[in-house]
């Protein structure tokens, strides 16, 4: 994410149901003219024929929905029997369920254009029903729907007539979405990057969750964080990406612990930002573990994040998953906003002299969101990594005000799957993003649309490897070829080590009087131990555990308060001849 929040503005729009969705196509650079002119063309001709459903199968002309909540369904467009893609004018009425007030023409409101939005290529347009309309229950909202920017069409024009009943029916119940949104210290996950903007593919990035800190020590109230730290081996590998911004960016994110509680209201709501650390990556991209380390890396800016109150309830200025969720819930728009920034460029941020107590602020520096939440599936084959099945997607909206029109667009879209994490990330640049050449919203149905396609994305980002706080084996080995857990070798020959499972990332190593110290880097469960043994006396077994290094360096303006218990290894011993 570029951490630019969005806040979704359809007012505007004058239409007491919606939120709306849809368009079709981007993906290269090169080819995003021609898409972009190959989208925003309308395939359908004359009188349109529409139907509703709630989940896009079973089309009719009526379709039940819940009231009072968040909820989406979708219009089926067609013209002369075949399904077409336009934008949408529309002309409406609503009435109270068992009343007959919309058969009066005069009860009807102003046609007026959904003109930011389209059906796609399958000629299905998503509808989103907008919190901004939770109080419609127990209705029955009249639609019909003609194609947009026609030059005075009369009345001939307008679609048959469909409608949505909205229930009474609130949702109950609730799940603990932690199962999902993992962010325990200690665990590890690997992905693998297909970056459609520069051609790339394969580049790696690695998301570790840091031992808990205090990152406002000195404040008037402690900001408790389990950061996540996010490195990668390219400048084409999430996290900054694009070559818009010069993807020379490694990250922390300040995350609120799951298990912090703050005075501010609703915060406690939700799994949120605090802010964010960046780093540059390094000059020397020889090895993969260069990008890993932020010990080593250079301090480029950061952010802390603060809130703009426009709305109500006020929530923390960078919003993810809800802690709870209802049960039986198909779709939460779950919040927008806007957000401001405070403690702007500055390399070593100081989050108390930026004000941690996540006040409100009236900055005029903020930009605007959305989150919604949706049941979804997904499908990853990875060679270590293969899964199909159901998951959590959150969909990311950063951009302006009004969000649909804003330069600069960013869709994001994350895949949860239960007591694993997040598997999958696809993201999406719309409107002319910075004044780099996309597709605009308004001619893109992956803009609102359920799902972005793989092959139309900015970047897709997917599982291979993950890592729970794992108790490792380890064997050694004084040529590599040969493996146990006792052997010798000699000072000049050194050592092999290797992990099950095959892990990425630094160990920590207790050796034989009990010194506990961060040790070296293995790739793929595999390291070579080249380090000056000339010190150890020959003919002596050396005893050493190993165990997953968690990040907890003490970095300026933070106190670590916690000590994950991760397990330590099986003993191993080298003894050196000679």
């Amino acid at each position: 994410m570029t951490h630019n929040k969005s806040y979704l503005n359809f007012k505007y729009l004058s239409l007491p149901f919606l939120v709306l969705a849809l368009a079709v196509g981007l993906t290269l650079v090169q080819r995003n003219q021609a898409v972009k002119k190959a989208d925003a063309a309308n395939t359908c001709s004359g009188k349109l024929e529409i139907q509703v459903s709630a989940d896009k199968t079973n089309p009719s002309s009526s379709v039940i929905i819940p009231g009072g909540v968040p909820t989406k369904y979708y219009v089926h467009v067609a013209s002369n029997g075949t399904p077409c893609s336009t934008n949408f004018s529309v002309y409406h009425c609503n009435e109270p369920v068992g009343k007959t007030n919309c058969k009066n023409p005069a009860a009807w409101g102003k046609a007026v254009q959904w003109g930011t939005y389209r059906s796609n290529d399958q000629g299905i347009a998503r509808i989103d029903w907008d919190a901004g309309f939770l109080s419609n229950k127990n209705r029955v909202f009249h639609m019909k729907l003609r194609p947009a920017n026609l030059v005075d069409p009369g009345d001939a024009l307008w679609s048959n007539e469909v409608t949505q009943i909205t229930t009474g029916t609130p949702l109950a119940n609730t799940v603990d979405t932690s199962a999902y949104w993992v962010s325990t210290p200690g665990y590890v996950w690997e992905y693998v990057n297909t970056n459609n903007l520069d051609g790339s593919t394969g580049t790696k990035t690695r998301i570790q969750i840091e031992e808990p800190t205090n990152v406002c020590p000195n404040g008037k109230t402690p900001l408790i964080s389990t950061p996540w730290r996010i490195t990668k081996n390219s400048n084409s590998a999430y996290w900054d990406f694009s070559p818009i911004w010069g993807g020379g960016v490694n990250e922390r994110w300040i995350m609120a612990s799951p298990n912090f509680t703050s005075n501010i209201a609703n915060f406690n709501k939700y799994n949120y930002m605090i802010g964010d650390k960046r780093y540059k990556t390094f000059t020397n991209t020889a090895t993969y573990k260069d990008y890993q380390d932020l010990n080593l890396a250079n301090p480029n800016f950061g952010y802390f994040f603060s809130t703009k109150s426009l709305h109500n309830p006020v929530v923390p200025g960078y919003n993810y998953v809800p802690k709870m969720l209802p049960a039986n819930f198909s779709y939460l728009d779950t919040f927008e906003g806007e957000s401001a920034y405070m403690g702007v460029d500055k390399p070593n941020i100081d989050y108390a002299a930026a004000g941690c107590n996540m006040i409100n602020t009236t900055s005029s520096n903020y930009s605007s969101w959305k989150t919604r939440i949706e049941k979804d599936y997904v499908t990853i084959n990875n060679e270590h990594f293969k899964y199909s099945g159901e998951a959590l997607r959150m969909d990311n909206y950063e951009g302006g005000v009004p969000l649909a029109i804003s330069k600069n667009l960013l869709r994001e879209s994350w895949y949860f799957v239960k007591n694993i994490g997040l598997v999958k990330i696809v993201a999406k640049h719309f409107n002319d993003y910075n004044s780099k050449t996309f597709a605009y919203c308004k001619d893109n149905s992956d803009c609102w649309d359920d799902t972005i396609r793989d092959e139309n994305a900015s970047l897709v980002m997917t599982l291979d490897r993950y890592y729970q706080n794992p108790t490792l084996k380890i064997e050694l080995s004084p040529d590599g070829t040969n493996w146990a857990a006792n052997i010798t070798t000699t000072k000049n020959n050194g050592y092999y080590l290797r992990t099950t499972p095959a892990y990425t990332g630094y160990l920590e190593a207790k050796n034989f009087q009990g010194a506990v110290h961060k040790w070296l880097w293995v790739e793929n469960g595999f390291v070579k131990d080249q380090s000056n043994l000339s010190s150890f006396p020959l003919n002596r077994p050396f005893k050493a555990n190993f165990r997953v290094w968690v990040p907890n360096e003490n970095i300026t303006a933070e106190t670590r308060v916690g000590d994950t218990a991760i397990p330590w290894s099986n003993d191993v011993t080298f003894t050196l001849s000679q």
